[in-house]
Formats: structure tokens, sequence, C-alpha cells
């Protein structure tokens, strides 16, 4: 399994392996293993690590799609639609369903 470490890592800001590896005790070389795709984390230390960098770990592993099925299928219309967008619009439709949601909220 090839993990979006990196990626998510620069996200987060973390320029460097060893910036992430200070911030969140888990050591250098173990996160450069990971993201070559050498060695795989335990369930364990990818939850530790998902949790840090404040992503599931669907998303730390790089799986988009979902496996199960939704009680509503418009769900996964909604989630097909949302991945085909790049992420300045993602932002404005996370935006719009919270408007819409808070709206209904108020009743």
């Amino acid at each position: 399994m090839k993990l979006k470490l990196k990626e998510l890592r620069e996200q987060k800001g973390y320029e460097r392996r060893e910036d992430l590896a200070d911030a969140s005790g888990i050591p250098e070389r173990r996160i450069k293993s990971w993201e070559y795709g050498e060695r795989n984390p335990t369930l364990g230390q990818a939850v530790k690590l998902a949790d840090f960098l404040e992503v599931s770990l669907d998303e730390l592993t790089g799986r988009s799609e979902y496996i199960g099925e939704h009680t509503d299928p418009r769900q996964t219309r909604l989630n097909e639609e949302f991945e085909r967008l790049d992420d300045p619009s993602k932002d404005l439709a996370v935006a719009a369903v919270t408007g819409m949601a808070a709206t209904c909220a108020r009743g």
C-alpha cells in the first residue's frame, strides 16, 4: 500500500520529514520508509498518524471510493460529483452545503 503521506505532510505545513517527526514523535526513519512504500504502518501507527494529520485513514491511504452502500442513493451521487471537483470548487461546495444545512436547521 502506498500512503499519500508526503502529500498530506506537505499540505499540513511539514515541508521536511524531520519536521513531522519532531512534531508527532514518530521517528523520521519510519516516516521515510512509509513515504517510500518500503514498509507499511501497523493499524495503530496509521491511526496515530491520521489523527495527528487530521485526516481519515481513507485519505491517508489514498482511498477515495466508498465500498459500502449509502442508505440514500443521493449521497453516492454527491460523493461521485464531489470527486470530480478541483480543490477550490470543493471548498465552494462544502460552503454551499453548510449554508443550506444551517438554513434547514433554523427552520
